[in-house]
């Protein structure tokens, strides 16, 4: 799919798809010495699996650990079928739900993420964020993923895809496109007829049966209201003895609609949160007021601590501890330091 991009004339994330570790360091040794990479399943959702590697030792580390663990939601996917490797640069990364009939590609949501490096893990979502289109910057890439649409061949149906802004001269990056699905059933169709009085899943069915409407949509996003997904956090794992979500109602939070935990008194948490799997719930906050709306989304990111409250569990034992991938690559590393510690002793 990337390579089919750039020979369009399109950037995409240079990657490859490997079986074995030498396959791996072949890639690696492309990249500048000890460049970060990223490593994450062929198949994965929710950045399950997915890691940042500093550097060569951590990446072989971080390989051996997906090969040892689930890659994907979906239990049917083997690690077998690969792991993939990519370059990491900076940039702010985007999603673009397009939906498509005969050629004619309309961006229907575009989402900026919040992700950011917690509990050990580098691709934490905090938030999912809905942009009004406006900026020259959502323009360039709501432009590039129809661009991306077209070289692949894309004439129909909805789409999911990702894009990471760089900095110029390298400008919209493709890391991924997931054709023929929509993105976060149920929450972006609740935040689009929120906030813009349609979604991805209405466009679709307005392809299918209704011409006049699939017409009247526009290309680009319209909206009314501004609105985000929060991600909530947990830091700890124990049992669960106080859940503590704000309602919609509260005056602390005035653009709150919604509030989903994933706990319940007495459940266990068995792991702090690394990606989406592993959320302790979410918050759906919409505002007409740009500044209203970041501004409970700062006091929910305040707040968040005391929105779950853990009673640890001394005796939760390495199932617990080590069932993440940031978790059992630091062991393995701690692992190898320690047999470099033993080689130096015993050749002196």
């Amino acid at each position: 799919m990337g390579e089919c991009v750039r020979a369009a004339g399109l950037e995409a994330v240079r990657q490859t798809l490997v079986l074995d570790w030498g396959a791996a360091l072949d890639f690696l040794k492309t990249l500048p010495a000890d460049a970060p990479c990223v490593l994450k399943p062929r198949r994965g959702v929710a950045s399950v699996g997915v890691y940042k590697a500093s550097s060569r030792r951590e990446a072989k580390a971080a390989f051996s650990t997906l090969l040892g663990m689930p890659v994907s939601l979906d239990q049917s996917v083997d690690v077998r079928e690969g792991i993939l490797l990519q370059e990491f640069f900076q940039g702010t990364e985007f999603a673009v739900d397009t939906v498509s009939c005969a050629g004619e590609h309309k961006v229907i949501h575009l989402w900026r993420y919040d992700k950011r490096e917690l509990n050990g893990a580098h691709f934490v979502y905090q938030a999912t964020i809905l942009c009004d289109g406006r900026s020259a910057e959502e323009e360039v890439v709501a432009a590039y993923a129809c661009r991306v649409l077209d070289c692949l061949g894309v004439r129909d149906g909805p789409a999911h895809i990702e894009v990471r802004l760089a900095e110029p001269p390298r400008g919209p990056c493709l890391i991924e496109a997931n054709i023929g699905r929509w993105h976060g059933i149920p929450y972006s169709a609740m935040l689009g007829n929120l906030a813009q009085g349609y979604n991805a899943f209405g466009a679709v069915m307005d392809v299918c049966l209704c011409a006049e409407s699939w017409q009247a949509l526009p290309s680009r996003p319209v909206v009314q209201a501004h609105a985000c997904m929060v991600h909530l956090v947990i830091k700890g794992v124990g049992r669960v003895v106080g859940v503590r979500l704000p309602e919609p109602g509260d005056e602390a939070f005035p653009s709150l609609v919604e509030a989903v935990s994933m706990y319940t008194v007495g459940s266990y948490v068995s792991r702090p949160t690394v990606d989406l799997k592993s959320d302790g719930g979410y918050l759906l906050l919409v505002s007409r007021s740009r500044e209203a709306l970041e501004d409970d989304y700062a006091r929910v990111l305040q707040a968040q601590h005391s929105f779950f409250e853990l009673e640890p569990d001394a005796n939760a034992g390495a199932e617990a501890r080590f069932n993440d991938v940031p978790s059992c690559v630091q062991a393995l590393l701690a692992l190898d330091d320690g047999h470099e510690e033993e080689d130096a002793a015993a050749r002196s």
